[in-house]
């Protein structure tokens, strides 16, 4: 639970600092548009939005949590990665 609350931060982070959005203005609607304002891919959205939505899962949820940590975090590097290269 611990780590995904921390992943969740630092995607949240992430988005916050790329797009200028202080952290209490932070939504996934305001992630959403922001990605497609910069012209962001539907699927990379798409994964953005998984990420996001899987954090907050297993924050919320974490007694039905089964995904490993070590995949967790390198999905959302990846995703980083992916979005760094788009938005570029």
């Amino acid at each position: 639970e611990v780590f995904y609350a921390e992943l969740l931060n630092a995607l949240n982070g992430y988005f916050s600092d790329k797009f200028s959005i202080p952290l209490a203005d932070l939504s996934r609607d305001t992630i959403s548009a922001n990605l497609l304002e910069k012209n962001v891919k539907q699927e990379t959205l798409q994964t953005a939005n998984k990420a996001l939505d899987d954090c907050e899962f297993a924050r919320y949820a974490p007694a039905t949590v089964t995904g490993n940590l070590q995949e967790a975090y390198i999905s959302a590097v990846n995703l980083l990665t992916l979005l760094e290269d788009e938005i570029s």
